[in-house]
Order: structure tokens, then sequence, then C-alpha cells
């Protein structure tokens, strides 16, 4: 809802979660402040999308799959509430970053079981780190009723989210959003999610799998 002087009126808008909701309408209270035309403004908003990456749906009907770049418990959380809003069941692809605070690990591991219906876990940017390592510490808090896979190897687990979501599930995939590399060791190697998603999910449509 936008309101201007005594005048409401209801805005569609692409954005989702109330996060979202709560930066449009400070930066409405920002222009207004201002000499824009609100009336103007607000014809635009249902053009509005969000940077690539964060909550992005992927262009695949009619799987329900989206990427966000969710990497700590808060931005986690946001991006959960944002998809379970609607009180419609949803499945995860959890991560966690090698050589960085390890301290919240099992954080988003007991928030991903707040929300999700099944986990799959995994690793990005492990780095030097042990793979084995950080999954342990991401799961140690999530019941084994929740917990669908554990992959050391991102493509593994993404493959495995490409089969939910072809099963009908809601998937959502964290961690690295727009970024298309993955730091293992001391090497930076290109990586695509969304490649790997639409090529698994290509095949699947074909019959064909590569698990």
């Amino acid at each position: 809802m936008c309101g201007i002087d005594e005048t409401t009126t209801r805005v569609p808008t692409a954005l989702l979660g109330e996060f979202n909701a709560a930066n449009l309408a400070a930066t409405m209270g920002l222009l207004r402040a201002g000499d824009a035309n609100l009336y103007t403004l607000i014809r635009h908003i249902p053009e509005l999308e969000l940077p690539k990456g964060r909550l992005e749906r992927l262009d695949w009907e009619p799987c329900e799959i989206y990427i966000d770049y969710a990497h700590t418990p808060d931005g986690l959380e946001k991006c959960l509430q944002a998809l379970t809003s609607s009180g419609e069941s949803l499945s995860v692809v959890l991560s966690a970053a090698g050589e960085r605070d390890r301290t919240k690990r099992a954080e988003m591991g007991r928030i991903a079981s707040k929300y999700c219906e099944h986990i799959i876990a995994t690793v990005h940017d492990a780095r030097t780190e042990n793979p084995d390592r950080i999954i342990e510490e991401l799961i140690v808090d999530i019941s084994r009723e929740h917990l669908v896979g554990c992959h050391t190897s991102r493509h593994e687990a993404i493959v495995q989210a490409a089969h939910l979501a072809h099963e009908g599930k809601r998937i959502v995939i964290v961690g690295k959003g727009h970024d298309e590399v993955e730091r293992i060791g001391t090497k930076t190697i290109p990586f695509n999610e969304k490649h790997i998603l639409l090529a698994e999910l290509e095949r699947l449509s074909e019959g064909k799998s590569v698990i």
C-alpha cells in the first residue's frame, strides 16, 4: 500500500519479502521529502526488479527455483521468511564458505530447519579448509528428517536440487547468488549455478540425468 497525502492505493510489486517492502517505503519517504513526483514514481514500482542473485527466480516453468546471495544468519533468515510467507513449503541448498566465521554455521543450520522442509547441505568457496568439517559444523543442529543430502561437491548438491524441483518442490539455493566462480584450494574456477541447474533440468525433461 502507498499513501500520498490522504490517498491510499495498492501498488503491485515483484519484490519479495518484508525487508524489500521496508526498503521501498524508506526510499519513497526520502523522495517525498524532495521534489520528486510520487505519482510518477508509483506508476513505475511494478517495473522494479531485484539485482541478479537476490531472490532471483530461475526461468524454467513450471519449476519454482530461486538463487540468493544469503551467506549470513540474518541474510538467510530474511530470504527464507520472504519465500515461506505464503505458507508454501520450501527446500534449500544450504552452504557455508571455508576460512570464514565458523560460529555462524550451526546458526544457519538452525534457521534453515526452522523454515525449510528439506535441506541439502554443501559448501561454497571452501578455499583450503576441509569441506567435510564445514558441512559437519553446518548440520550439527539439523534434524535428520530435514536433511536430505550432504555434498562436498556444490555441483552435486545443485544437481540434487534440480531433481527436487523436477518433482515439484520449491527450491532456493543460497550462498553465492550472482557470483560465478568457486574458490577451491588456491584456485579460482568458473562456476555458474544457473547453467548447472538448467542443464540438469533439461536432461530431466528428456528423461536423462547425470545421477
